[in-house]
Order: C-alpha cells, then sequence, then structure tokens
C-alpha cells in the first residue's frame, strides 16, 4: 500500500503523520480502506481524522472555521441562484 509507505518515511523523519479527510466515504470497500489507514496512522502514533472530526480538528489547529465560511459562501452562492 502506497500509503503505508509515505506515512513511515514520514514517522522515520521525526515529523507525526496526520491525515485530514474533510468527507467519509460511503460505498464498503472505501470504508473499509479508510478503517486501515485509520489504524496504520494510530499504529505510528499519528493522527485520523475524517468528516465533521476533520473539520473540528482544523478549526482547533488554525483557529479558523473553514466549514462555517465555506458554508456560508455555498448558501450565498445558492441564494443568488
Amino acid at each position: 500500500m502506497m500509503e503505508h509507505s509515505r506515512v513511515k518515511t514520514i514517522k522515520n523523519r521525526d515529523f507525526k503523520p496526520i491525515r485530514v479527510m474533510f468527507y467519509y466515504p460511503q460505498r464498503t470497500q472505501a470504508i473499509r480502506i479508510q478503517e486501515t489507514l485509520k489504524t496504520l496512522y494510530a499504529g505510528v502514533s499519528g493522527e485520523y481524522y475524517a468528516g465533521d472530526d476533520a473539520w473540528e480538528f482544523m478549526e482547533r489547529y488554525t483557529g479558523v472555521d473553514l466549514k462555517g465560511i465555506l458554508t456560508q459562501i455555498a448558501d450565498k452562492k445558492t441564494k443568488s441562484e
């Protein structure tokens, strides 16, 4: 798995691997892959965030409510159409 090599390389360089996915898949196979990745990141003391957890992580990390900003933009765009 290519992701496994990437995570190991990041960890070997003394960085903490962090995966942020703003959506969570719906297909069964894709969900299994994401669960495997979550386990992989946990196994190297990394962090894995998906869906709402990813948006919350970004807000804690940056202090910016990116989801809120994008939602406002989408709402304005939808109202103008």
